[in-house]
């Protein structure tokens, strides 16, 4: 009877250490399964960032093709050469406030006070540093150069373009989870897991087990 009672016990034993064992295995894989979702996750995100990065690339060198492109001068002696001697100039005579008197350095403007006026708008546009190049600088300035819409309409298209793709690339850079990210993702669902599945559950069987010891009669 007593041989008996020990073979249960062992056996009853053996049956717990399986089942924790069971457990315990089940939360690896867990942990494990979740990694590799995450894997998986960054490495699709970091596959649609380098096709937003290549299209960025491609449509960059089309819009630095646009604008390596000079604009045709409305007039030939008031050409580029012509505005960068004016504006060497004004940076050189700062003081200069007399027409007469860039009238009189520049035949050029033919006394056209219009013109001298929209010199000065040129050269405070390229100090703004508003613009990234020359072209974009130009395509304001109808007064020197000659000015197709599809000029204009191509120059926010690219810049629309680039905008959109980079916003593109910026929200997949955010969405992209780091080593660090990854790691302090699985630490914080191992202790939930671990909680949920060993802590609960012992806290269900010591209930059960302290209703049932209530209950039992002497």
């Amino acid at each position: 009877m007593c041989q008996k009672l020990k073979i249960r016990r062992n056996m009853k034993l053996k049956k717990i250490i399986a089942r924790e064992f069971l457990f315990l295995l089940a939360t690896a894989v867990l942990i494990g399964l979740t990694f590799i979702g995450l894997k998986i996750y960054n490495d699709s995100k970091e596959k649609k960032r380098e096709l937003f990065k290549k299209e960025v690339e491609l449509v960059e060198n089309k819009y630095r093709s646009f604008l390596s492109q000079p604009l045709k001068a409305k007039d030939e002696t008031l050409n580029q050469t012509f505005l960068d001697r004016l504006i060497e100039f004004y940076e050189k005579n700062s003081e200069v406030n007399s027409y007469d008197v860039i009238y009189k350095k520049f035949p050029e403007l033919k006394g056209d006070s219009a013109l001298t006026h929209a010199s000065f708008e040129y050269k405070a546009t390229i100090n703004s540093d508003k613009y990234k190049s020359l072209k974009e600088v130009n395509l304001k300035f109808p007064e020197f150069f000659i000015i197709n819409q599809t000029d204009i309409d191509s120059l926010n298209n690219y810049k629309s373009q680039i905008e959109l793709l980079q916003s593109n690339i910026s929200k997949y850079d955010k969405g992209i989870y780091s080593k660090i990210n990854i790691s302090e993702l699985l630490y914080l669902f191992s202790i939930w897991l671990t909680i949920i599945i060993f802590g609960l559950r012992y806290l269900y069987y010591s209930t059960k087990w302290s209703l049932q010891t209530i209950k039992t009669k002497e």
